[in-house]
């Protein structure tokens, strides 16, 4: 199963560093990075697409009043950040 979400950051370099630093963390909760995508024409704003079984304990972290301090700490603006859960896979 997949999983992306989109937000603006403050500073790009600055947010890519910490959250590359939380790949321990994100393994636990059951999730992989699979892609990042960096919009051209605004290059603080990211998409990153996660792959993982069981994305219950991701979905729990990332619903906490703790985490969402850190992110904004870190530069993510929080009321830009979109979830996107993968519905089906189409093949041509």
């Amino acid at each position: 199963m997949k999983k992306a979400f989109y937000t603006e950051v403050e500073d790009y370099d600055y947010w890519f560093t910490r959250f590359m630093n939380r790949q321990d963390l994100l393994k636990e909760l059951g999730a992989n990075i699979l892609e990042i995508f960096r919009c051209e024409e605004y290059p603080n704003t990211v998409m990153i697409v996660f792959e993982g079984e069981d994305f219950t304990k991701f979905d729990d972290f990332l619903q906490s009043p703790e985490v969402l301090k850190e992110w904004e700490s870190r530069g993510v603006k929080i009321e830009a950040v979109r979830h996107f859960k993968q519905e089906s896979t189409v093949k041509l």
